[in-house]
């Protein structure tokens, strides 16, 4: 979405909106790890603590929620699955330690799989899906849609052109020349507003050719079927009145034979006061033909230009600057051309190989950012150590296979495979991320937006970094006191958490970090899903 909405130069709050509840999620998925019906409250005056009456029920549906949620929602239990091929591929006395160094592994490889993954996707999609769409007659990109839209519109104005002709009477082989004029060049705006005023339209078009006009002259005169227009004698109609009176002529018509009709009548006496001035009958002192209308006509093209708009009053341009007016509107600034014709703001058509991966890469990023809160609470699971009494003393076990000793050489192998992930995803997917962002000398460029748009949209320039760096470490920090033993107690570690949350919500209101284009409403959001995660 914000690739497409880079090409499109849209400001909708989609892709914003989205990634603060991906963050809103990845916070709150922690409570999923708390056996809240467990949970012993001290605050009581008896010595004996009271557990708090939270009702299993609302924690199974808040992680199902969650995990509803979740990039890869499971509909079985992937882990299950790894550890059970393990410990049958693996002996009798590795069994154990081999299903944890297995699951250690699938965390290890995930990403590299989800970015193979996405780039198979990326191919079915530009090979497979975008041409059987485009078949169907839709498109995925801008330009295909426009095209499409355009087709559309001129195929309703040309319906309605050929509604004016038959009313007029005229051949409609004339529209096929208005067409093959260059006239149509339209944007889709203008040939909508052309359909509903087709009239005008066409007399305005007929204006900028002078040999539309006389084609169409010659096509009414023959349907009037009078001796008096024969076609020599209208071999140069423009010529019987000047560009200025012939605009005030077609702008007072009533509709376009009545235009046409008007243009005959003036010819047909141009040509009448001719044959009677070659004769020797006319006098000198007789005025010109268009003196009589010559000061109206000029009085009606001033008062017409005076309140001139853009549309189909071209009025007293000549042929070539109306023609050129028609054809202005066909540009558009504000969508570059390359990008406009990339298929989902992405995909240029059947890329190659090595284009693939590279046009793959925003979605590539945005799938490692997703799964990064996964792999991170995954990884410390993996290292999570508690302190359990036995025999009078303290053994340091695993929490999630309590017996597993920590730091033992049943326990080493899969704490090495975590320390592995925990440097070179979880703590390297945000470094290169930022660094990439930060190594670019435009990160507005229509370009690097279209890659990099996700992680920037909706923050000012200057905290581009909020989303990439500041979230990232809001949620590690929720996580490592969640999934360590950094805070040992439950009962603590959930006073900790809406500690953070109030932290990271003032120090999101006094840093605002979102544009104010939308009036504040985006740091309005960020603070009430502060304020609500810090509540809950």
């Amino acid at each position: 979405m914000a690739a497409i909405a880079s090409v499109r130069g849209s400001s909708k709050l989609h892709t914003i909106m989205i990634r603060i509840a991906t963050q809103w999620w990845a916070t709150c998925s922690v409570l999923g790890s708390f056996d809240l019906d467990q949970i012993e409250s001290h605050w009581a005056e008896e010595e004996v603590s009271v557990p708090i009456r939270w009702p299993v029920e609302v924690t199974t549906a808040m992680r199902g929620l969650f995990q509803s949620l979740s990039l890869t929602p499971a509909l079985v239990s992937i882990e299950m699955a790894v550890q059970c091929q393990a410990q049958e591929m693996s002996l009798d006395q590795v069994r154990p330690m081999a299903a944890r160094v297995a699951v250690g592994i699938y965390y290890l490889v995930l990403p590299l799989l989800a970015m193979l993954g996405t780039v198979l996707l990326s191919w079915l999609v530009t090979y497979l899906l975008v041409p059987l769409v485009h078949k169907l007659g839709y498109s995925f990109n801008e330009a295909g849609r426009r095209r499409q839209a355009r087709a559309k519109a001129l195929q309703q104005l040309r319906e309605a052109a050929h509604a004016v002709l038959r009313q007029a009477k005229l051949p409609e082989d004339i529209w096929v020349d208005v067409e093959q004029s260059g006239a149509l060049e339209l944007p889709k705006v203008q040939l909508q507003r052309a359909t509903k005023e087709a009239d005008p339209f066409l007399r305005e078009v007929l204006l900028a050719s002078s040999s539309l006009l006389r084609k169409a002259c010659l096509a009414r005169a023959r349907v009037q079927d009078e001796a008096s227009f024969s076609i020599p004698m209208w071999e140069e109609p423009v010529l019987v009145l000047d560009a200025p009176q012939v605009s005030v002529l077609a702008n007072e018509a009533e509709d376009l034979a009545s235009f046409l009709d008007e243009l005959l009548a003036w010819s047909h006496r141009h040509t009448q006061l001719e044959s009677i001035a070659a004769e020797g009958e006319a006098e000198p002192s007789e005025p010109k033909v268009d003196e009589p209308v010559d000061e109206a006509v000029d009085e009606a093209v001033d008062e017409a230009d005076e309140g001139v708009e853009a549309g189909f009053q071209l009025k007293s341009l000549s042929p070539q600057r109306q023609h050129q007016f028609l054809r202005g509107f066909d540009l558009d600034i504000e969508v570059d051309e390359v990008l406009d014709s990339l298929d989902l703001g992405l995909f240029t058509p059947k890329p190659g190989f090595r284009q693939l991966i590279d046009q793959s890469l925003p979605i590539i990023w945005v799938v490692l950012v997703s799964l990064w809160p996964g792999l991170l609470s995954s990884f410390l699971q993996m290292i999570w150590c508690v302190a359990i009494p036995e025999d009078d003393r303290l053994v340091s076990r695993l929490l999630p296979h309590p017996d597993v000793e920590c730091w033992t050489d049943a326990h080493r192998p899969s704490a090495n495979i975590a320390f592995v992930g925990l440097a070179v995803w979880c703590v390297g997917i945000p470094l290169a991320l930022a660094a990439k962002v930060l190594s670019l000398a435009d990160r507005r460029a229509p370009e690097n937006y279209r890659r990099f748009g996700y992680f920037l949209e909706g923050l000012e320039p200057k905290f581009w970094w909020w989303d990439i760096l500041v979230k990232r470490a809001d949620v590690g920090l929720m996580m490592l006191v969640t999934y360590t033993s950094a805070v040992r107690d439950p009962e603590a570690k959930l006073m900790v958490l809406p500690l953070l949350s109030g932290f990271q919500a003032i120090l999101a209101a006094w840093v605002k970090p979102y544009a104010n284009d939308q009036a504040e409403v985006l740091d309005v959001l960020e603070e009430t899903w502060l304020v609500w995660t810090c509540s809950t």
